[in-house]
């Protein structure tokens, strides 16, 4: 083949292989919100220079020029997924909408998404290991899926069910439920009440029982009573019994009108909602039995959690969002998954452990296309 015709033929492959290993280098640097300047003469070095160099060390001869201008490209786009497992279909997107940008948002948006549909097709290799940077929300599955237990939960038999004695009858059910607070422990009986969200006490049973005083500016929750909507403070205490079972890390609501002559107050669904309850109204008995696996505590958590969340738009379509979420407890949370809300759209994204009284921060990339004029970042589930 002639040297005029190894260049048509070469020449075009060498600038597309090139354009494609510039441009997903480019992609990989803009998920990590790398500078744009040493980024760009960072990603030409590495995606230029070593095809000079391998057509230098052949001759130097213009088909080894042309050969090494088409062998580097070609394995740099082929060995991304080796180095960077999960990411070349998103990289080559971001790349292409990076320099389609001068154009307008939506030519960016439309030749990114083209782009990484390209990558997708050519397959981004080896799963990503979790917890590799960038983290990329996914939308939320609503279909049920099983969940292995961790460890540390162990399998719920019969003989773990709690009987446990009602006074009343039809929606006053009164029974007996235990406090704890440090070096505090107190039996209480309160009214079991389906309806209730939180548990309840009053002002005075929690500051003469368990010696806790509800500051200034605590958490309010807003609680349906027989007169109508009432904001009410809330208290964290260590754990609440029912039986032998202890609901580690309960968040207290402060009602006096939930309190009454017969009951200290209302047995919500954050205790009771950790267990399936059966009433037997023959022996005048509740039979609770705790729900299997790692339920989740999100209701507790969630007044203790200050979660604010940042979306940036950039010029090439991709929108990242910045989480961040202060725990106000001296109690550490195991795992917490945040809620991003994009119009219609949901997607979900792990925080991981929070330490007490600490912060956790993580920065999501939505998938490519999606828009966020408005948003809303809340927490999902919880645990203690």
């Amino acid at each position: 083949m002639s040297n005029a015709a190894l260049l048509i033929v070469a020449l075009p492959m060498h600038i597309t292989l090139t354009a494609m290993g510039f441009g997903s280098l480019i992609g990989l640097g803009l998920s990590r919100e790398a500078p744009v300047l040493p980024l760009t003469l960072s990603a030409l070095c590495v995606a230029v220079l070593p095809s000079i160099g391998l057509g230098a060390m052949f001759g130097g001869s213009l088909r080894a020029q042309l050969g090494g201008g088409v062998v580097w490209p070609l394995l740099l786009v082929l060995g991304l997924p080796i180095y960077f497992p999960g990411e070349r279909s998103r990289a080559m997107g971001a790349g292409a909408g990076f320099f389609a940008a001068p154009w307008g948002a939506e030519t960016a948006m439309t030749v990114a998404a083209k782009a990484e549909s390209f990558g997708l097709w050519l397959g981004d290799g080896p799963t990503a290991i979790s917890g590799t940077p960038p983290s990329f929300a996914e939308p939320v599955i609503v279909e049920p899926k099983p969940v292995a237990a961790p460890a540390r939960v162990r399998e719920v038999s019969d003989e773990d069910e709690i009987s446990l004695p009602y006074e009343g009858e039809g929606r006053s059910l009164r029974i007996p439920v235990g406090f704890e607070q440090g070096d505090r422990a107190q039996d209480l009986t309160l009214m079991f009440d389906t309806g209730a969200t939180f548990t309840t006490l009053d002002r005075e049973t929690l500051e003469r029982v368990l010696g806790l005083s509800v500051p200034r500016g605590a958490p309010e929750v807003v609680l349906q009573t027989a007169n109508g909507e009432r904001r009410a403070q809330v208290m964290l205490i260590d754990r609440v019994w029912l039986g032998g079972y202890a609901v580690e890390g309960v968040t207290i609501a402060v009602c006096e009108e939930c309190a009454s002559e017969d009951s200290a107050g209302l047995l919500g669904l954050n205790v009771s909602g950790q267990f399936t309850v059966t009433v037997d109204p023959d022996l005048h008995e509740l039979t609770l039995k705790p729900r299997t696996g790692d339920p989740d505590r999100q209701l507790d958590i969630s007044k203790w959690l200050e979660i604010e969340g940042m979306a940036k738009i950039w010029s090439d379509g991709r929108v990242t969002v910045d989480i961040s979420a202060q725990s106000l407890v001296n109690r550490p949370i195991r795992s917490a998954e945040v809620l991003v809300e994009c119009g219609e759209q949901r997607f979900s994204a792990a925080l991981g452990r929070i330490p007490p009284l600490g912060l956790a921060e993580s920065k999501v990339n939505l998938p490519l296309g999606v828009r966020c004029d408005q948003y809303m970042v809340r927490l999902g589930e919880a645990r203690w």
